[in-house]
């Protein structure tokens, strides 16, 4: 059967199983709302007769003191006067006054949607979905029904609720379903295969029922009967619902739906938990699986919100910088690895000259006593240790129960072995429950025995080629030309092994530089090298301040971006990344709205803020706008040709800022370590209490549209 033939049968399947799925929910739903109506209406009779059962067994009533000021008299009053009725034998009417109190007026807070607080971009993923219709007034079905219409359309008519949708519950019953289906059909090409099952002519048909269940059981459990046999089923249904992903994306996103699920259920390609007692041994690539995958080496830090998984670069295949931790000089306590070492060597020393000295065996025997008293001899424990996590003479004792090795002890070895590659001492510090002679014997067993040799001619070595780094990197190195070099796509790692960045470099196709992040040769002709500037970095004479980058605080090493405490930095072009930025304050706006005012007062050119909200592509960006524009709020900002800041949801107070086509700010696009960023700086000297305005660059007709009223001139 051809790869086609099969795509299209499981295709028909998937649409087989959608259809019966679509039909049982939508019986069900019916099923759940009648029993609702029920419910509520009897709840309702319940507690309507449960309240008229109190009223009937005792009255109800309530006072009301009245205390009236003492100038009560001076007051105006309302009077209520009660009509006497015709069976009424009072000929008087029942008059009532109440004192008038005047409010006050107080003017309301100017109107603003809710939105959440952010220091930082978030990147968040596209909505392929309509999740709601929004409300624009009660005429919007009268005047904006095209409106509406084209933004269904702008979702490819995809709106929340809708029956062809495939939400995460249907979508893990449909593959639970075509699980079934599986099973059943390897279960048929089972019982086809005779061969497989061993039948003999004796055996009845129970008899091959139960060879048959016993021949599944060995498939699926080696599976663990939680994923499909094969990739058919997620590429059915990427084919059916192309919109859902990838059949990759598919397959993961099963796995996190039956483990959120079920927080026990461990899939196949799940890291079991290494602390486990009862955890197996895992090598090394697959316990460090969970930090190398998630872990952002751009922000450092795990799980980050502004960098995709797949942006990411693998950590990379070279020799370490820095020297490797060297083995103590001395044992680090009584039961030191060092011992077992030196009683090892002595012994084939020993033998070697038993060996030569056949003739003599007397004289053979007395040099080997000699070298078995001289083992007796205590050594001095060298207790000033250059790198000591504990106490070395209590993580080194011997421990009664430390020779049997567990499986989550094995994968911490394998792991640390290759930090510490000759330092069993460091190792059984971390470890804490073996000694470190265990664990260099522990390693012999393995096949990866320590080397008992001092590197030095390899430090020698690395130290020379380090040396030579430095020197390369000081070198007055000829830059591009800055002014054919613009912002405009989105920075991606390059990772093309074993080729140097030509055309083909995704840097080099989308006029970036290479950065620090890339996988490439740090002697890369396109690898941007930082500045050599001795002073603030502000002017053009400032290689990153000409190309619109903020100074890289591992490449920039003289002008004092790399100092750590920020009130030592000399350089001033570092206010993104180190957050500095001015004090401001929101309130009550004279042009539109609210606004944004300095608590201090700032340089013309000095930085204000930056501007953060969501990190959304540009088609995501055009189906906001066209809700954004029937609000005639927009807080949209283009970032480059990928991705678009809008604030409207989350955001600083900075969004809060007026247009105006005089403005006392400006807006710029920096590359900050390998991101665009938006920094907001003043076009003046701006005084405390100033109210902030920059250019949103509106069209001549959105400027009539969305903008109001104007700066005026006398506060310019």
């Amino acid at each position: 059967m051809s790869k086609i033939t099969v795509l299209e049968q499981w295709q028909q399947r998937v649409k087989i199983e959608y259809i019966k799925l679509r039909l049982k929910k939508r019986l069900e739903h019916a099923d759940g709302v009648k029993k609702a109506w029920k419910q509520n209406k009897q709840n309702v009779f319940d507690v309507k007769n449960a309240d008229y059962k109190r009223l009937q067994e005792k009255g109800v009533s309530w006072t009301v003191e009245n205390k009236l000021p003492s100038h009560e008299s001076c007051m105006k009053k309302a009077i209520v006067t009660k009509l006497k009725e015709e069976n009424d034998d009072d000929n008087d009417d029942d008059v009532q006054t109440c004192v008038i109190n005047t409010m006050p007026a107080i003017a309301p807070i100017p109107r603003m949607y809710t939105w959440a607080s952010t220091q930082q971009n978030i990147m968040v993923e596209d909505e392929t979905v309509l999740h709601n219709i929004p409300y624009m007034g009660d005429n919007m079905y009268e005047e904006g029904e095209k409106f509406i219409d084209e933004l269904i359309e702008s979702y490819g008519g995809k709106v929340h609720g809708d029956s062809n949708i495939l939400d995460d519950s249907l979508f893990i019953e449909l593959v639970k379903a075509l699980l079934k289906f599986e099973q059943k059909m390897i279960k048929t090409k089972i019982r086809k295969s005779q061969r497989n099952l061993q039948i003999n002519e004796d055996d009845t048909s129970n008899d091959i029922n139960q060879k048959i269940d016993i021949k599944m059981t060995e498939i699926t459990d080696n599976n663990e009967l939680k994923m499909p046999q094969s990739m058919h089923i997620f590429n059915a249904i990427s084919s059916i619902f192309p919109d859902k992903g990838e059949p990759e994306a598919l397959r993961e996103k099963y796995i996190l739906l039956m483990e959120r699920l079920n927080p026990n259920l461990v899939l196949a390609r799940s890291t079991p938990n290494i602390d486990d007692i009862t955890a197996e041994y895992l090598p090394r690539e697959r316990t460090m699986h969970s930090y190398h995958s998630l872990f952002c080496r751009r922000c450092f830090i795990y799980n980050c919100p502004l960098h995709r998984l797949h942006s990411n670069p693998d950590p990379k295949d070279i020799e370490k910088k820095g020297p490797n931790l060297k083995p103590f000089s001395e044992p680090c306590g009584t039961n030191c690895y060092k011992h077992f070492v030196n009683m090892e060597q002595k012994i084939t020393a020993t033998k070697t000259e038993i060996k030569e000295k056949q003739d003599d065996s007397q004289n053979s025997q007395e040099q080997l006593s000699v070298d078995s008293n001289d083992n007796k001899k205590q050594i001095e424990i060298d207790k000033q240790l250059a790198f000591a996590l504990l106490n070395p003479e209590k993580t080194c004792e011997k421990n009664e129960n430390a020779a049997l090795w567990t499986g989550s002890d094995k994968s911490l070895f394998h792991t640390l072995r290759e930090v510490f590659p000759d330092h069993p001492c460091a190792i059984a510090q971390i470890l804490l429950t073996k000694s470190c002679q265990e664990v260099y014997k522990f390693a012999e067993t393995e096949g990866c025995a320590f080397s008992n040799t001092n590197n030095d001619e390899d430090s020698a070595m690395r130290k020379k080629k380090n040396k030579k780094n430095r020197s390369w990197l000081h070198k007055n190195v000829q830059l591009k030309d800055y002014t054919t070099h613009n912002i405009a796509h989105n920075y991606e790692p390059c990772n093309h092994p074993g080729n140097e960045c030509d055309d083909s470099c995704v840097c080099i196709k989308n006029k970036n530089f290479c950065e620090k992040f890339c996988q490439c040769s740090t002697e890369c002709q396109n690898r941007f090298q930082g500045c050599r500037c001795k002073a603030q970095c502000n002017t053009k004479h400032c290689p990153c301040y000409s190309l619109l980058r903020e100074c890289d605080p591992d490449l920039c090493l003289t002008c004092g971006a790399n100092q750590f405490d920020t009130t030592e930095i000399l350089c001033k072009n570092v206010n993104i990344q180190r957050r500095l930025r001015k004090h401001l304050l929101m309130g009550p706006s004279d042009i539109a709205g609210w606004g944004v005012f300095l608590n201090e007062s700032v340089a013309k050119n000095e930085f204000i803020s930056e501007y953060c909200g969501e990190m959304i592509s540009q088609n995501e960006a055009d189906r906001r706008g066209k809700v954004y524009d029937k609000y005639m709020c927009s807080f949209l900002f283009n970032l480059n040709y990928e991705f678009v800041i809008d604030a409207t949801r989350k955001g600083n107070k900075i969004r809060f800022a007026n247009h105006s086509m005089n403005p006392n700010c400006y807006a710029k696009i920096l590359m900050v370590n390998g991101d665009h960023r938006i920094g907001i700086f003043a076009k003046e000297a701006i005084q405390p209490g100033e109210e902030l305005f920059f250019d949103y660059r509106y069209r001549p007709t959105d400027q009539l549209r969305f903008v109001g009223k104007e700066r005026e001139p006398e506060t310019l």
